[in-house]
């Protein structure tokens, strides 16, 4: 349902919660400060144990969902955004995904994408828009067909 596609959406954007309070902190706070923050935001939002806790937290603001579902399609969204963005080449060297039960030493990352790299967006991306679109125009004829049918 689209709820769900709503849940797993802000469970894969909800890696990057951090990214506001970080701009803040880098307008207002001095240099060394706004380090410590930007450090702790990403590497803790941008782990598993993070994106656990994270939808720990989001999951039972869905009261029409149970906490199960809720936390599983956040869960689902969180784990989503880590994988992608272990596909990219990182400006900070990788992904601490087991912070905090290992420091921010132990990085991944596949190094496949180059952020800004044109040909690599077009040969992954294209395609990919393209599933999602037609993914998504076939749900909304398959809903509109089943409501025609309890009219």
């Amino acid at each position: 349902p689209q709820e769900d596609r709503l849940l797993l959406f802000l469970g894969a954007v909800m890696v990057d919660f951090g990214r506001p309070i970080i701009l803040i902190a880098r307008e207002f706070l001095d240099y060394s400060l706004t380090q410590l923050i930007s450090h702790f935001f990403h590497s803790a939002f941008h782990s598993i144990i993070g994106v656990m806790l994270l939808g720990g937290i989001l999951a039972p603001l869905f009261e029409n969902y149970s906490f199960k579902r809720a936390y599983g399609l956040l869960l689902v969204g969180g784990l989503s955004h880590l994988c992608l963005d272990m596909l990219m080449w990182p400006w900070a060297g990788g992904l601490p995904l087991l912070y905090p039960l290992q420091g921010t030493e132990y990085l991944f990352s596949f190094r496949i994408l180059w952020p800004g790299d044109i040909s690599i967006t077009l040969i992954f991306g294209l395609p990919l828009s393209l599933i999602a679109t037609g993914h998504f125009y076939y749900t909304l004829k398959k809903e509109k067909q089943k409501d025609k049918k309890t009219d």
